[in-house]
């Protein structure tokens, strides 16, 4: 039997972290938020995390994760879980915890002891690439959407739109962000989000979405959230 394992937090709250490091302890080990009548292990603000998202077991076989059939789902190197069903986790493995509001690397070897990381191995994620081929290029000197033969020109907004889910492909990025970097005008500080409404957001995104045709399938919006450029 394995006798122990990590989980590095390399994502929270939609943001980077320095790589918090904790230790897989006892025979299960559960993943949520916390309120009333909850104490996950491991526990994170965020809204999007349930209650009882995900739990880590011990087995003869290694670490199994399986999602508690959460709102937002846990997904393993980019490919979603079933409800209910255990996967076995690998060394390396990146998880994300709705749609990369949380993203952790499992690690079956102290990372402690970790003197350097080869980027080869990194989970995709964590060097920049949502992991797979998107469906359409941006060239930042015109600010145009390339697809396949296909030029698409672009407004400034629909433009820092399209640019900020395409930086953070396959990561939910929530609404107060998208209003910061797509209305930076309208800012009165440095940490105060522009008053921008949902129908002003849901006209850019309609507008965008008819622009790149087929290809708009691909902006998901969670109700009350934010959105995210995903596969599936």
């Amino acid at each position: 039997m394995e006798a122990t394992g990590w989980l590095i937090v390399t994502r929270s709250g939609g943001q980077q972290t320095s790589g918090r490091r904790i230790v897989l302890g006892g025979e299960s080990f559960l993943v949520g938020r916390s309120a009333s009548g909850v104490t996950p292990d491991l526990a994170f603000a965020d809204l999007l995390i349930s209650r009882r998202h995900c739990l880590f077991t011990r087995t003869d076989e290694g670490w199994m994760l399986r999602d508690l059939g959460s709102k937002h789902g846990t997904a393993v190197n980019g490919q979603a879980l079933v409800a209910e069903a255990n996967y076995l986790l690998r060394d390396g493995d990146q998880i994300s915890l709705a749609m990369g509001a949380v993203i952790l690397r499992f690690s079956t070897q102290d990372p402690s002891l970790e003197n350097t990381m080869d980027i080869s191995r990194l989970p995709a994620d964590e060097v920049g690439y949502a992991g797979w081929a998107l469906p359409f290029l941006l060239d930042e000197d015109s600010h145009e959407c390339r697809i396949g033969d296909t030029v698409v020109s672009l407004s400034a907004k629909e433009w820092a739109f399209l640019k900020l889910l395409y930086d953070e492909a396959e990561q939910l990025v929530p609404y107060d962000r998208i209003r910061k970097e797509v209305w930076p005008e309208r800012q009165a500080g440095p940490d105060a989000v522009p008053d921008v409404g949902i129908d002003e957001l849901n006209v850019l995104i309609y507008r965008l979405r008819r622009k790149l045709g087929p290809v708009g399938r691909y902006i998901r919006t969670v109700r009350g959230c934010g959105c995210a450029l995903r596969r599936s």
